[in-house]
């Protein structure tokens, strides 16, 4: 098997690294890769058994699948809402706050665990009827999944009360969020 880095000459790390750029890769995105075990695999495997093996299996299990929509998929988290029951809200802000830039959200939802993800939400949309009433006032954000629009705007997914139902939809983590919306955690 050999080793990548003492097989591959410099020359072809440049050459690598220039058609990634070429296609919009980022410094960031591979602080990503290298930062984040998940995404160095889904990349591998990318490599490994082709693109479109990995880009369906990632997507396939997505209910709504903003792929179809011009999306990226760029983080994804393992279902863990399995009942409503448990189930509580949680507010992102601190004391004295008004708001905060979504980036800010998603790592407070990361370090509360309160980081579902879009396929949770689908689950909850499969079960409406069961999810409490008192949360309807709230657009519930779902930050374990992140998707990039073709423009690089970062989005998750969102559950937001419309016309006497939830509904599925994107909310932008580059914008500011208020206490209109919350994040759900597990009762302890």
């Amino acid at each position: 098997m050999g080793n990548l880095l003492k097989d591959t000459p410099y020359s072809e790390v440049t050459a690598t690294l220039e058609a990634l750029a070429s296609h919009g890769v980022r410094k960031e995105h591979l602080d990503l890769i290298r930062k984040d075990a998940g995404h160095a695999k889904a990349i591998a495997n990318v490599m490994i058994r082709g693109l479109e093996y990995t880009t369906a299996k990632l997507v396939s299990t997505f209910q709504r699948d903003f792929t179809k929509e011009g999306f990226t998929l760029l983080e994804d988290v393992e279902p863990r809402i399995s009942s409503v029951s448990g189930l509580k809200l949680l507010s992102f802000l601190k004391r004295g706050e008004s708001y905060v830039n979504g980036e800010v959200m998603k790592k407070r939802a990361e370090e509360q665990k309160a980081n579902f993800g879009q396929k949770d939400a689908e689950w909850l949309l499969a079960h409406q009827s069961e999810i409490p009433k008192e949360f309807r006032k709230y657009y519930l954000a779902f930050l374990g999944t992140v998707w990039q629009s073709s423009d690089d705007d970062r989005c998750v997914a969102c559950l937001g009360w419309y016309g006497g139902r939830w509904d599925l939809d994107l909310g932008w983590l580059g914008s500011d969020w208020y206490s209109g919306s919350r994040l759900l955690c597990l009762s302890k």
